[in-house]
């Protein structure tokens, strides 16, 4: 009980400083043109094109009721890591064609298939705004700490931005910068250094972006 009770005023900071990240993301990706947030862009078509619906594999409430049968797209991903995809296109002659794409974005063929396919790839720009929340936990210089703020600068793989960190035991509260590495999704190494109401504080940790 104790414990629940030290924990609460730190917990309740990093909740409020993630809303806010997420109101502002959220007003930030209601703009047009240029206001608009790069992700928000990324998922839009060029003129001419547009979005293919897309049919989900079964949740797993609904694969926990004994009569429930596979859907099609059950059977298609069986084998597919969690996060692929597989376009089927068949053609006005009929012809039945297939594409897999990995969770990493990759595209795949079956073996055999008489067809030949090119990837073509715009890759992200290597330094870009961005408005990405995320909470973490770690070590700092007085012992455990917890962390929450929101990236706006992405160079490469590396998340720079301004979060708030609280330290244990003596729950030191402190606003501090962070530089994250992501070293698989939106899983990121993060380092982050500030000053708070004890003074200097730093900590190394991993985070979670809320992406």
């Amino acid at each position: 009980m104790k414990l629940l009770k030290r924990l609460t005023v730190p917990l309740l900071i990093v909740v409020v400083v993630i809303v806010a990240a997420l109101a502002v993301r959220w007003l930030f990706a209601r703009g047009e043109g240029a206001a608009r947030a790069p992700a928000r862009q990324a998922e839009q078509p060029p003129p001419g094109w547009r979005v293919v619906d897309d049919e989900r594999t079964s949740g797993a409430l609904q694969k926990l009721n004994p009569l429930h049968r596979p859907t099609q797209a059950d059977v298609i991903m069986r084998d597919w890591p969690a996060g692929s995809r597989v376009v089927h296109v068949e053609t006005e002659g009929g012809e039945h064609v297939e594409l897999g794409i990995l969770p990493g974005g990759e595209v795949a063929v079956p073996e055999g298939q008489p067809h030949d396919v090119t990837v073509y790839y715009k890759p992200e720009p290597a330094v870009a705004l961005e408005l990405r929340p995320f909470v973490g936990a770690g070590l700092g210089t007085s012992g455990p700490a917890v962390m929450g703020g929101v990236d706006v600068i992405r160079a490469w793989r590396f998340h720079l931005g301004p979060g708030v960190a609280v330290a244990f035991p003596d729950k030191e509260i402190a606003a501090v910068g962070t530089l994250g590495y992501s070293v698989w999704r939106n899983v990121d190494v993060r380092l982050a250094g500030g000053y708070g109401t004890a003074g200097g504080v730093a900590a190394v940790g991993v985070s979670l972006a809320i992406e």
